[in-house]
Parts: C-alpha cells; sequence; structure tokens
C-alpha cells in the first residue's frame, strides 16, 4: 500500500517523483528537484519543482509528488 509523503517531511532540494495518477502525456519526464514551495491559506501545501527536461519549473500539490530522495 503506498502512503502518501506528507509536505512537512517535503522540502527545496527533495528528489521528487510525480504520482502515476497526475501524470500528464504531454510530459517527457515524471522526476524532479523541488525548488521552492509555498503554504495557501488552508494549511496545504504547493511545491515549484524542475523537471529533469523543463527550465520551466511547474507548480505542484503536496499530494500529487512524492519523495524518492531527500537532500540531507
Amino acid at each position: 500500500m503506498n502512503t502518501i509523503q506528507r509536505s512537512d517531511q517535503m522540502k527545496i532540494g527533495d528528489l521528487v517523483s510525480i504520482r502515476q495518477k497526475y501524470r500528464s502525456n504531454m510530459l517527457n519526464s515524471y522526476i524532479g528537484i523541488i525548488v521552492d514551495s509555498i503554504e495557501d491559506g488552508h494549511g496545504y501545501f504547493n511545491f515549484n519543482i524542475v523537471l529533469d527536461n523543463n527550465v520551466k519549473p511547474e507548480w505542484y500539490s503536496d499530494y500529487e509528488i512524492e519523495v524518492i530522495n531527500e537532500d540531507s
């Protein structure tokens, strides 16, 4: 059973993967690095991620991504 990573465990520099159900057919890659984060007024986190095939970071909600390797 997959468990969702809590956003308080995700941080800038972490290597992440876009979860299967949130992947777009337009993306060639689903692996990226968190470069920025923001918490909205409801306590949900969004992360700005640079995917390995894209120069422009994209925003993803915490439930759309999972940590592959944490930056220590």
